[in-house]
């Protein structure tokens, strides 16, 4: 954790970075 910037850009990469697990998920299982 550098900056409040960078650590919201991280934490919003792997909010983003989950939503396409799950989509992924998602689409394999239809």
């Amino acid at each position: 954790i550098k900056l409040n910037g960078e650590d919201l850009l991280i934490m919003k990469e792997s909010d983003v970075m989950g939503v396409i697990e799950q989509a992924a998920t998602l689409k394999k299982a239809a």
